[in-house]
């Protein structure tokens, strides 16, 4: 699956919330394809991105949305 980001021409530069969504998206994959060969180390690297990742975006959303965690 190819991820991509939306492009800047006539429309807005993505926001932080989608970056990292973006990110967490692409680690999962990688983490995926890395354990496949036998990469535990990198696995466990790219899982504790994925996990910061979705944890920027989510709160990223909370302050777009005005909520204060």
């Amino acid at each position: 699956m190819r991820h991509t980001l939306p492009e800047s021409g006539p429309n807005p530069p993505p926001q932080a919330e989608q970056v990292a969504a973006y990110v967490a998206s692409l680690a999962r994959e990688l983490k995926a394809l890395a354990e496949s060969q036998r990469l535990s180390a990198l696995g466990y690297l790219l899982d504790l991105v994925r996990i910061e990742a979705e944890e920027q975006a989510h709160s990223q959303g909370r302050q777009k949305q005005g909520v204060i965690s």
